[in-house]
């Protein structure tokens, strides 16, 4: 069965912190990269590995060359949106839905194992091959990020009172979103790209008032919610986390959030020393 991982990062001008300036412990872009890639053993993983880059700069591109099978390059300058100060109003823009078309361009088997990672990702040891090996078992997407709003939101649909499963010696549950780090085996993104593009016009569970929202419509859960009503396909995410989204925490809407629920200011989620983790990886433990 065969790997592919399709790498998503952003370096662009004055990237600063990285992707709009929200992530956390690493003192500037090339140390999270570098130690998220460390943490992931991404150098000795064997996969056909996409670097699919942004607004890259000859150095940037220089440093990912030797690191990556092949490079894809885009300059859309933001991840997705239904538009972007254009018209018409219809999915399918940025740098994420420029990586799904290439993706699907790329005539994957329908076994083919093939992973969604962000730049600013830590794992736990052997996380990365956890997270292969459950979307084999998996029928549907997988998650490597235990997302603390499972902890704090309301607005779960229809994984309320999810079946807890047992793989692997860890416990993972059936979910109703995450962030745009996924991976499955290929006949559910083939089957799935259509939707991504469907703008958030409303019909029922295909969640009100969220045409204008900031939620992407790709990754949130408004897609996840179509496709599974559309479709059947679930996704999963472990627990603990066997990957965490190093940022910071962007508050939903108070309307959602459980009664007297504590918003946390980062994503770190719970389970793992994430702190610990990154100054082992960097070399920094005292």
């Amino acid at each position: 069965m065969r790997v592919f991982l399709y790498y998503r990062t952003y370096w662009g001008k004055e990237s600063g912190q990285g992707w709009l300036g929200r992530n956390i412990l690493a003192k500037d872009k090339l140390e999270l990269v570098e130690v998220c890639m460390k943490s992931a053993d991404l150098d000795r993983q064997d996969v056909y590995s996409y670097a699919c880059v942004d607004n890259s700069t000859p150095e940037y591109t220089e440093f990912l060359t030797p690191r990556f099978s092949e490079l894809f390059h885009t300059s859309e300058g933001f991840d997705v949106n239904d538009f972007h100060n254009k018209l018409p109003v219809f999915g399918g823009m940025g740098s994420s839905s420029k990586m799904f078309n290439f993706m699907e361009n790329n005539n994957h088997d329908d076994n083919d194992i093939v992973l969604v990672l962000e730049d600013d990702y830590l794992f736990v040891s052997g996380g990365f091959e956890e997270w292969i090996e459950a979307c084999k078992y998996f029928d549907g997407f997988v998650f490597p990020f235990d997302h603390p709003d499972r902890y704090i939101r309301n607005d779960d649909m229809y994984a309320k009172k999810t079946e807890v499963f047992v793989h692997n010696n860890r416990h993972w549950r059936q979910v109703e979103a995450a962030t745009g780090v996924v991976g499955a085996r290929y006949k559910y993104f083939r089957k799935t790209f259509w939707v991504r593009k469907v703008p958030r016009f409303h019909i029922w569970f295909f969640w009100p008032s969220r045409l204008f929202g900031r939620e992407l419509p790709s990754i949130d859960r408004v897609f996840y919610r179509r496709i599974h009503y559309l479709f059947g396909v679930n996704v999963f995410s472990p627990i603990p986390g066997i990957a965490n989204h190093l940022s910071v925490f962007i508050p939903p809407k108070k309307k959602v959030l459980k009664p007297e629920a504590k918003v946390p200011d980062t994503q770190l989620s719970p389970g793992v020393d994430w702190e610990r983790r990154f100054k082992e990886v960097a070399g920094k433990l005292d």
